[in-house]
């Protein structure tokens, strides 16, 4: 099992880093919302984050349900807020930013993960913000 870090990215997510910048909503590679977001599901299950970016009790990292947009407190202090950004550089950099009270245990996924995989993987962590 790969080792991660517990920063969202892909956070990690991330959710690691899309550089389009793209809101991957309409217009998005996919096609669709729901086309979009199944793309993501599936990359985050295909590169292994589920398995440490889960809902359980005890995970090595942190959950990514519901903290799109919100703040995570990091290693050595200070906040951050959970956006695109924060997202894209968890992804590319995770060692970067460590949510507090998780180990540095993620790999950089930069040059691992396609732009379209990236964006997909943003977006679907941002869709597990939305009730």
């Amino acid at each position: 099992m790969s080792r991660r870090t517990p920063s969202v990215a892909l956070i990690a997510l991330a959710l690691a880093g899309i550089a389009c910048g793209s809101s991957g909503v309409a217009g998005a590679p996919g096609g669709s919302e729901g086309a979009v977001r199944a793309d993501g599901e599936q990359a985050f299950r295909d590169l292994g984050c589920s398995e440490c970016h889960s809902d359980q009790a005890g995970a090595v990292a942190p959950s990514l349900r519901g903290v799109f947009g919100g703040e995570v407190s990091l290693e050595g202090g200070g906040t951050e807020t959970i956006d695109v950004d924060y997202v894209r550089e968890s992804i590319l950099s995770p060692g970067a930013k460590v949510v507090r009270g998780f180990p540095n245990i993620m790999p950089s996924y930069q040059g691992r993960v396609s732009q379209d995989q990236l964006e997909a993987l943003v977006d679907y962590l941002r869709s597990l913000a939305q009730p």
